[in-house]
């Protein structure tokens, strides 16, 4: 049986071995991958997923009203913007581009023209359900004070506006004209139907 110092050494050789291997390999896949990328045949642009800046305006907890350029890629639903994990998300105003709290975010407004161009949803006015179309008025904790109608498909327990308010889901949409507002459920203080 060797002896304790021994052991230890042939512990500590055995470990450098180890990391000395991983290293090569690694090195070794690296070389690989570059060289990869620098093939001509290699195409980089298919790995590009196309974005649009879209002109929407946020309303903030503060009740202050903010015009700006989001990016938002196809078929990426509006309301994701409250629930995606980053603390925050980019926005361009007056040509500068700045970051905005999502705790901080109590609504998102978007012209409904714009929502349907960038939604990969098809929306078939013959096959689409019928909704039914309440109006309220929404008044955030800011201060902010929203009139419209909020529009949902009746079925088998979902028939109230509390109904479809306590869904489990962070925010609802609020119809005023041409304009659809995502608002934060977390931001609302009071809904009132009119």
């Amino acid at each position: 049986m060797p002896a304790p110092c021994e052991q230890g050494r042939a512990r500590r050789f055995v470990a450098l071995a180890r990391h000395a291997t991983i290293a090569i390999v690694q090195s070794r896949a690296m070389s690989h991958a570059s060289t990869d990328t620098e093939d001509p045949a290699y195409d980089r642009s298919a790995f590009i997923v196309p974005v649009e800046r879209v002109a929407v305006q946020l309303i903030l907890s503060d009740g202050s009203r903010h015009d700006v350029l989001m990016p938002r890629g196809p078929g990426q639903p509006m309301a994701e913007v409250f629930t995606a994990r980053e603390p925050f998300f980019p926005a361009q105003q007056a040509g500068t581009m700045r970051l905005y709290s999502r705790a901080a975010l109590a609504c998102v407004a978007i012209d409904a023209g714009m929502l349907e161009r960038v939604s990969l949803v098809y929306d078939d006015e013959e096959s689409a359900l019928p909704e039914i179309e309440r109006a309220v008025r929404v008044q955030l904790l800011g201060g902010v004070v929203l009139e419209g109608e909020l529009r949902f498909v009746k079925v088998f327990g979902r028939g109230r506006i509390s109904d479809v308010l306590n869904e489990p889901v962070v925010s609802f949409e609020l119809h005023v004209g041409r304009l659809v507002h995502h608002i934060a459920k977390t931001h609302v203080l009071t809904i009132d139907e009119r």
